[in-house]
């Protein structure tokens, strides 16, 4: 009876099924994927500093030097631009600066000037007037001459009468020689109708314009 168990017992083992044992692998580790943002991240902003006030540097204008080659009241025009650029309120501190730009023959008007007077920037001023005015007057009275035409309401007369005038006192030390060629010469070309220049001649005597009937 004990034999027969032993044996039964050895059979069911020797028939049992074979179980096989799978190893599962497990990893050691699992690396997830690491979600990425698309936002933007701003930089750090560095300190700015303060903006800086703006300077402004007056820097002083120089004088133009004058020495009577020019018109006077061209320089006393710059001058006073000068002047107002570089903030020279009161007179006395114009006059100084005025005289020292004066040099040569301009600067001979200062002997009569007394630098201690209340007006001596007036003074000075009406020096150059009556030293360089007729210079002036003589200069524009050129000008005038050699762009002179005939207006369309002027007559022959008034225009030949125009033209004396300004020679008259931009040459007035001319000959009558001088006179007469110069005067001839812009008549003629500044006749409106250069027919007229043909039939009409300056005459020495009387100083008036006649006309020619040859």
């Amino acid at each position: 009876m004990t034999q027969h168990s032993n044996s039964t017992v050895t059979q069911s083992v020797l028939c049992a099924p074979t179980i096989s044992t799978v190893s599962s692998v497990v990893p050691t580790s699992v690396s997830l994927p690491v979600p990425v943002s698309t936002s933007v991240v701003p930089p750090m902003s560095a300190s700015v500093p303060p903006p800086q006030p703006l300077i402004f540097v007056n820097t002083p204008q120089t004088d133009r030097p004058y020495n009577g080659s020019t018109t006077w009241t061209s320089f006393r025009d710059h001058f006073g631009r000068v002047a107002k650029v570089n903030r020279w309120e009161d007179d006395i501190t114009k006059a100084q600066h005025l005289m020292l730009a004066l040099e040569g023959d301009a600067a001979e008007i200062l002997k009569e000037i007394s630098d201690t007077s209340p007006t001596v920037l007036q003074d000075i001023w009406d020096a150059l007037s009556r030293r360089f005015g007729e210079i002036d007057e003589a200069r524009e009275s050129m000008r005038k001459f050699e762009q002179r035409r005939q207006s369309d309401t002027e007559s022959v007369v008034e225009f030949q009468q125009a033209l004396r005038s300004l020679y008259r006192l931009a040459w007035p030390n001319a000959t009558a020689e001088q006179k007469e060629v110069a005067l001839k010469t812009r008549f003629e070309d500044g006749l409106i109708n250069q027919e007229n220049a043909a039939i009409f001649v300056f005459t020495r005597n009387g100083g008036h314009i006649c006309q020619h009937c040859a």
